[in-house]
């Protein structure tokens, strides 16, 4: 589909690339420039979704995605931007399905889908979703500076690892040793908070 065997542009960067997709619409540009990262994107999928049906479908939901968001949104780091795209998607699906399909009513459905309409349980699913996200910005913010400067720059800036490296003065070995190590000790923190 989006696959092509040969690229057409070999040597062209993926931010040419988009910007050629963005002016043109030419679904062939996209379509090179998905291939590029489509196992990694399974990955990602992957990853969050542990379904090798679910990551698929994701995979192509992300593409049919990617043809409306790329015209809209100029991409400074398409890698790292897809990235966060692809994650936020599965973190979005994962929402869905727990929301839709309480634990305690899991039991009782028998793989039937439930709708939950009730404003209380609507404004729990909120209420918990603030409090983790309130639970990383703490726990960012405990983070040692050089963490949180760099796992900023990446994640919420969607700067490069190299961007990254030229704002803090750091070579890229320090850079992703940083995220490396900011990322573990968040998720450690983020699991020591009381659910």
């Amino acid at each position: 589909m989006f696959l092509t065997s040969t690229p057409a542009h070999p040597t062209v960067s993926d931010e040419d690339l988009a910007a050629r997709y963005r002016e043109s619409g030419d679904l062939a540009l996209l379509g090179e420039l998905y291939a590029r990262y489509l196992h990694l994107t399974y990955g990602v999928c992957y990853q969050y979704l542990r379904d090798q049906p679910a990551a698929q479908d994701a995979v192509m939901a992300l593409f049919e995605k990617l043809v409306t968001e790329l015209r809209r949104h100029p991409v400074r780091q398409f890698s790292g931007w897809l990235y966060a795209t692809a994650r936020n998607y599965c973190l979005m699906q994962l929402r869905a399905a727990k929301a839709t399909r309480p634990d305690a009513l899991r039991h009782l459905t028998d793989g039937a889908d439930v709708e939950i309409s009730d404003p209380l349980h609507h404004q729990e699913m909120l209420a918990l979703e603030e409090a983790e996200l309130q639970a990383m910005r703490t726990g960012l913010d405990s983070l040692p500076t050089v963490q949180q400067r760099c796992l900023r720059l990446f994640y919420l800036d969607e700067k490069s690892y190299r961007e990254v490296a030229s704002e803090t003065g750091f070579n890229l070995k320090q850079v992703k040793s940083a995220l490396q190590n900011g990322r573990r000790a968040l998720r450690l923190l983020l699991m020591r908070q009381p659910s």
